[in-house]
């Protein structure tokens, strides 16, 4: 349940007036225009989640220590309060509820549950008299906070369960305003609008969850989810840790469906950077990773256990199932002793996260037969970390140390770049863990921008880790005055790249010299696109870009097509919002973080390539 969500369509109103009258107010015991903002709140929830699978359940918290936030992130004034309205609506027979579990002690058993709510027949009923379109629920209120400043809090030991491990949680924090948090929370405005206005779904999916497994091995779902709100969340009460961008469903999601994602109703790319961690460890020992590994396989270890096994040893189990295995384990373990602080740590968190891919229907991993891999122990695992910091003994230093939120940070200013880039442009860029998502016809622009993000962020740890990376010329800005979105630049129109099913590794080499230190003044037609980006393959290119394969997938489901339908009208509607003093009043709270004359400027501006009439379709 989240009470961010918003709705402003009268309809929604009436439904809440009805509620109210008819079973609160006689219950006089609440402030009416209290209950009536904690009430429209929990209806446009539960509502929601009814409209999309009538057998879902809400999970929701009975704890007031979870409905107490600090001011900032709670402009919409909810409070716990909420709790007590959910137990009337409860006892009036209008939602039914399962009593929450308790915590488990150990992830391998499971997880804790909390509480479930989902509506009774009566509840329904008012249901069904609602009459709008479903897309008028926002997945944030105006004014919602997208700039999260976090930090770890000790959490009281139970008395009736004692633990001898001392146990943390992260909570938002309070923070002092300056330019640059503006001008981050400015480029995450249009980029939260943009995506609202663009339709993100997965054309193959018959409904709107998709399967998916967690780390205990569990059967779950991802929601597709019609409307998707964004922030940037920064850790440790300083905003030099961690930065990442969360909230798309599409990053949740599990990478058997990310390829059939359209935009639009238009096919993707998926392109993501090649190992990016360990490239900005190099980096900060002053080599480039992708130099030294001159194209080959940098997660290509010797393990003797799978590399001493005959073809006729494997069964059913194929080679490329091995290789696929052995490469996604490495790989895991790479990245967990990054971020990992102690070796049973990076052995749990691997081992989680192979039970994820294995039991995840559609996933690609399938863990070998015990006459090859006997046990996943932490033996082994712990033995084959030792093989990869042997292979990596320039940066081995940095594993178990806990570097990971200042790497985070590093990788989210490249994000954020490309983010700002192409919401300049208008055009949809769908954020993950380890990649971007585009249109097909933007590809080579995505993988053409991703360069100069990284050749921005890496310039700084050349010249000063501390200071402000120099900022190319050729990215389309928000928030500067003299790279402006309105000049032509060398990133800004669609140039598709045709990878087929292959996909694999685009080896490009870095152009420092020409993309820092051009005299061309960022002149598209002054450089050719073809001999800059296009066909440098020689020894010694850096394998920074990996892309994965495009799926045309033509046929999409009964249910895609009426959510691509939905959304049309939802455009054609117009704005359903009125005038009253709370929308207006909340539309002040969000000009005031920002630099208001940007964004209105971004919302009037046509972009370079819809003006030359390229691809604008």
């Amino acid at each position: 349940m989240s009470v961010h969500k918003a709705c402003y369509n009268k309809e929604m109103w009436v439904l809440r007036d009805s509620i109210y009258k008819v079973y609160i107010e006689p219950l006089k015991k609440y402030k009416k225009n209290i209950a009536k903002r904690h009430l429209k709140k929990i209806l446009i929830d539960i509502y929601q989640s009814w409209y999309f699978d009538p057998t879902l359940c809400l999970a929701v918290s009975f704890n007031n220590n979870d409905h107490t936030l600090h001011a900032r992130y709670n402009k919409s004034g909810i409070t716990k309060k909420t709790i007590e309205v959910i137990k009337d609506l409860i006892k009036l027979n209008l939602l039914y509820h399962k009593t929450g579990m308790p915590a488990k002690n150990s992830y391998r058993t499971g997880p804790s549950y909390t509480s479930r709510i989902w509506p009774t027949e009566h509840l329904i009923k008012y249901f069904l008299e609602v009459d709008f379109n479903i897309l008028n629920i926002s997945a944030h209120d105006i004014d919602k906070e997208t700039i999260i400043l976090s930090k770890k809090v000790g959490i009281l030991e139970s008395p009736y369960k004692p633990t001898s491990k001392a146990r943390y949680k992260n909570v938002p924090i309070d923070y002092s305003e300056t330019p640059k948090i503006r001008a981050m929370r400015l480029i995450l405005a249009c980029y939260n609008l943009l995506l609202r206005k663009t339709h993100i779904d997965i054309g193959t999916a018959e409904s709107y969850y998709v399967a998916a497994a967690n780390g205990w091995g569990s059967k779950t779902s991802c929601f597709v989810e019609p409307n998707s709100f964004v922030h940037r969340t920064f850790n440790n009460g300083t905003f030099n840790s961690g930065g990442r961008i969360y909230g798309g469903w599409w990053d949740k999601c599990h990478p058997a469906y990310k390829k059939d994602i359209l935009i639009n109703g238009n096919s993707v790319v998926e392109v993501s950077y090649n190992a990016a961690y360990l490239g900005i460890l190099y980096k900060l020992e002053g080599f480039n990773l992708y130099d030294i590994t001159a194209g080959q396989d940098m997660y290509s270890i010797n393990i003797p256990e799978f590399d001493n096994i005959q073809e006729s040893e494997l069964s059913n189990y194929s080679p490329k199932d091995l290789i696929k295995f052995k490469r996604f384990m490495i790989k895991c373990l790479i990245h967990n002793g990054i971020v990992a602080t102690t070796q049973t740590g990076l052995c749990r968190a691997t081992i989680k996260a192979i039970r994820l891919e294995v039991e995840t229907i559609n996933g690609g991993i399938q863990r070998p037969p015990p006459n090859i891999l006997k046990k996943l122990s932490y033996k082994f695992l712990a033995s084959v970390f030792d093989s990869i910091k042997e292979k990596h003994s320039v940066v081995s230093h940095y594993f178990l140390t806990g570097m990971a939120p200042r790497l985070e940070l590093i990788e989210s200013n490249m994000t954020m770049n490309l983010i700002e880039h192409f919401t300049a442009l208008k055009v949809p860029i769908l954020t993950l863990n380890e990649g971007y998502i585009v249109e097909k016809k933007w590809g080579n622009t995505l993988i053409n921008a991703m360069q100069c993000s990284w050749i921005e962020e890496m310039y700084r740890l050349e010249t000063n880790q501390n200071g402000r990376p120099k900022r190319s010329r050729h990215l389309e800005r928000l928030t500067s005055h003299e790279n402006h979105y309105n000049t032509r630049h060398l990133f800004a129109e669609p140039s598709e790249f045709n990878v087929g099913y292959g996909g694999g590794v685009k080896r490009l080499r870095l152009f420092n010299k020409l993309l820092d230190g051009s005299s061309h003044n960022g002149q598209a037609d002054s450089i050719d696109m073809q001999k800059l980006f296009g066909g440098r393959w020689s020894e010694g290119c850096g394998d920074i870009i990996e892309i994965k394969p495009i799926i045309t997938n033509d046929v999409c489901t009964k249910r895609y097509q009426r959510s691509l339908e939905r959304h049309r009208e939802w455009l054609l509607e117009g704005d359903t919002e009125d005038d009253s003093p709370e929308i207006k009043s909340r539309y002040n709270s969000f000009y005031s973080g920002i630099n208001s004359r940007l964004y209105s400027e971004w919302l009037r501006s046509k972009p370079l390539w819809k003006h030359s009439g390229k691809n604008s379709t």
